[in-house]
């Protein structure tokens, strides 16, 4: 789902805007309408998505910077159910991404209808999603800023198609922060730096939980105080992305449960028992089943599939859309009661109808293993915390968001796993803590990071010149950010560097490391241009990437590890760099250098010749070594500085290469040019050579980020559904119009 908190600087506050329907969320989806294939976004589409699945696009964020191959596997596992259509390659295919075929739909309306990127469908909900907000302010248009949250987990590429995302939707000064930061900054409120002129409170450290629809997370977090300012700085983190360890997978188990031991009744063909005892998969249901039993009904390889599974052995994506949606609600009627029923209209190919009565301990042991990994994460993150120490010091305090949390089999893991490590009770005997908004933290926390970034920027805009009223706006927007929590970031995979055609990576930026960064570093002896390629590494082994570890007992849950989706091994290097750089001109530089030093040498050996016939050469062990090395063959090769920055955003980039100075003689002034390797990629070849004079294939970078120019078509393509949304509306009340004028005339 998708929620959208406004932060207004006048006011200095931040509130959830309601969507057009009134709700304070929206699922992100993506329809066109079986009849006219009117485009219909978020909450609007909810119906739809049961009446016509195939006609709506369920989550087009999981495709963001996935690989195609990537996508088609997990279309074929856990994504089918909600991800009811064909993908085909990007445009240009060495983008390397899946792009999604339109649904048939809107084809019927327009038979050319091009498919979508996967960037063009997230922008339309963000399109949307900041029309609500400019709405919900004062002026109507669109925020001055933009923060997304994202996954803390997300790779380099899924961070390049969000920003991408969000230039194509036309959001103004667009931003990310991690969900786990965000929360973190909303929960910087329970820790102020106290009353000034009294001692500053100690640091504290606070595990946030967060369990969502599929994945969860354990985020560690340390407040401290800078006199009137809190700290925010994010230490730790471990995960769970599979699919199988959040609300979803506990749906998945209702489901299966219900399909697999609920009765069948009415139907236009006997083909089925009317019994209550009836299976919908041929099993008998066995009147002593015992907890045991029902976890064995449901294999590993079904319970950690998503709904897809379910859409595989029904053939009807509409009956699997329905059983789903049924699923969820009792799931949430299971979380205040003992008993829920499951009803499905029509679920069967004969139109039979589908009843079962669900227990609360029925799905628990059915969700038993989702249940477990949505744990997993914070029992591995105190497991490291407690390393060295009394595991009564491993946190200070646990706080638990997400909507899957409210789940009571969820929280009674997570209480489990916190009562183990001894960390300590609240004052309702939990230790859990339950002081945010689950579902609505992570946004309004990114609309603080937002606020705070206006604050920053606008202080800098007024600074110089203006007038009084710009100087007062700038000293206000100044104090502001000076007294608004500062956050620090974190990244939570390691970077790591490849020079030339070199197999052994060098550690360029630590998992966990702090955003934003900088490091230079020295390349040698270089006598050619060369390419450097960067690539993601996840944690090192012994740092909770294992499904076990040796200092406690065996972690469920496969652990953190880079996603899936990048198309690499769940551990270890991704196999395909996600940037790569040529620095040229250091054939030039090496000849400057030469010079360079050839000139120097002239004039020290000039120097030393009139100190000889003048008297005056009384030569010193250094006149010795520098005359010895003068007479030494002129250098053929530099060092080179490399100079890497690692933004607020959680990206990487070669910002400048630099010739590294030496003792003798200052740097050449011939400037390094650098040659974006990715973007030269997906530029039209000739003969397999790029323009950089590459071999292709020698390093693949996919997927790759859009282009300016991939952007702005991707703007036209909204531009264009704006344009036919506003015909479509002015057609509409037109006719409505026409249909009061004939009712009035009816009436007369």
């Amino acid at each position: 789902t998708m929620t959208v908190a406004l932060a207004r600087s006048s006011a200095r506050d931040v509130t959830v805007v309601p969507n057009r329907l009134g709700y304070r969320s929206s699922p992100t989806l993506v329809g066109f309408a079986e009849h006219g294939a009117q485009r219909l976004l978020g909450s609007d589409a909810v119906a739809l998505s049961t009446m016509c699945p195939s006609c709506v696009i369920s989550d087009p964020r999981a495709l963001l910077g996935v690989p195609l191959a990537a996508a088609r596997n997990a279309q074929g596992s856990r994504v089918v159910g909600a991800f009811n259509h064909t993908l085909v390659p990007s445009d240009p295919a060495s983008r390397g991404t899946a792009r999604v075929t339109p649904p048939a739909s809107l084809l019927v309306e327009h038979s050319g209808a091009d498919p979508f990127d996967a960037e063009e469908l997230v922008a339309m909900l963000l399109e949307d999603a900041a029309t609500g907000a400019g709405s919900g302010g004062s002026g109507g248009d669109k925020p001055e800023s933009c923060t997304i949250a994202v996954p803390p987990w997300w790779t380099q590429q899924q961070r390049h198609a969000m920003l991408a995302a969000a230039h194509i939707a036309g959001l103004r000064n667009p931003s990310l922060v991690s969900e786990a930061a965000a929360a973190a900054l909303q929960l910087s409120h329970r820790y102020p730096p106290g009353p000034r002129g009294q001692k500053v409170p100690a640091p504290k450290t606070v595990a946030i939980v967060s369990v969502g629809a599929r994945t969860s997370f354990a985020a560690l977090v340390r407040f401290s105080h800078r006199t009137q300012r809190t700290k925010v700085e994010m230490l730790q983190l471990e995960w769970e992305d599979d699919g199988a360890a959040g609300g979803r997978a506990v749906d998945t188990a209702v489901a299966l449960r219900a399909a697999t031991w609920g009765a069948l009744t009415g139907g236009t063909a006997a083909d089925h028992k009317a019994t209550s005892g009836a299976s919908w998969f041929g099993r008998s249901k066995r009147n002593n089943s015992t907890d045991t039993d029902m976890k064995h009904t449901n294999t590993d390889k079904v319970a950690r599939r998503e709904i897809g599974e379910v859409y595989t052995l029904l053939g009807s994506p509409k009956s699997a859309a329905k059983l789903n949606a049924a699923a969820r609600k009792a799931k949430e009627v299971l979380s205040a009661n003992r008993e829920a029923t499951v009803s499905v209209n029509s679920f069967a190919p004969n139109g039979a109808d589908l009843s079962a009565k669900v227990t609360r301990r029925e799905m628990e042991a059915a969700a038993e293993d989702a249940i477990a990994r949505a744990a997993s994460p914070l029992r591995r993150l105190l497991a490291r915390r407690a390393l060295g120490s009394k595991p009564a010091k491993a946190v200070d305090a646990i706080e638990i968001i997400g909507g899957g949390a409210r789940v009571p089999s969820i929280q009674a893991a997570l209480s489990a796993v916190a009562e183990e490590f001894g960390v300590a009770k609240g004052s309702s005997g939990d230790a859990l803590g339950r002081h945010l908004n689950m579902e609505e933290a992570v946004a309004m926390g990114a609309a603080a990071v937002a606020l705070n970034a206006t604050y920053a920027r606008g202080g800098k805009a007024n600074t110089k010149g203006g007038g009084k009223r710009a100087q007062q706006i700038a000293a206000a927007s100044a104090a502001a950010a000076a007294s608004a929590p500062l956050l620090v970031d974190s990244y939570s995979h390691s970077i790591h560097l490849l020079v030339g055609r070199s197999t052994e990576p060098f550690e360029l930026f630590k998992s966990g490391t702090q955003l934003p960064q900088r490091h230079v570093i020295e390349v040698p002896a270089v006598n050619d241009d060369i390419e450097v390629h960067l690539v993601e590494a996840a944690k090192p082994a012994g740092s909770g990437n294992s499904g076990s570890d040796k200092n406690g007992p065996s972690l469920a849950g496969g652990g953190s590890r880079l996603p899936a989706s990048v198309g690499a091994s769940r551990s270890g290097f991704d196999p395909a760099p996600f940037a790569g750089y040529q620095i040229t001109g250091v054939k030039s530089a090496v000849q400057a250098f030469a010079k360079t030093e050839e000139t120097a040498r002239t004039k020290r050996a000039a120097k030393r010749d009139k100190d000889k016939k003048s008297g005056k050469g009384k030569s010193s062990e250094k006149d010795r070594a520098v005359e010895e090395g003068d007479a030494a063959p002129l250098p053929t090769s530099i060092g080179l500085l490399l100079h890497f920055a690692f933004n607020r955003q959680g990206l990487v980039v070669l910002e400048k290469a630099m010739v590294s100075p030496t003792e003798k003689t200052k740097p050449p002034t011939e400037k390094l040019a650098l040659l974006d390797l990715a973007g030269a990629a997906q530029a039209p070849a000739s003969n397999g050579v790029d323009k950089s004079g590459s071999k292709r294939g020698a390093r693949i970078y996919q997927p790759q980020p859009m282009t300016a120019a991939q952007r702005r078509r991707g703007a036209g393509v909204l531009a264009a559904l704006r344009d036919r949304d506003a015909r479509r509306a002015a057609a509409d009340a037109a006719v409505s119009e026409l249909e009061r004028d004939i009712l009035a005339l009816r009436q007369r």
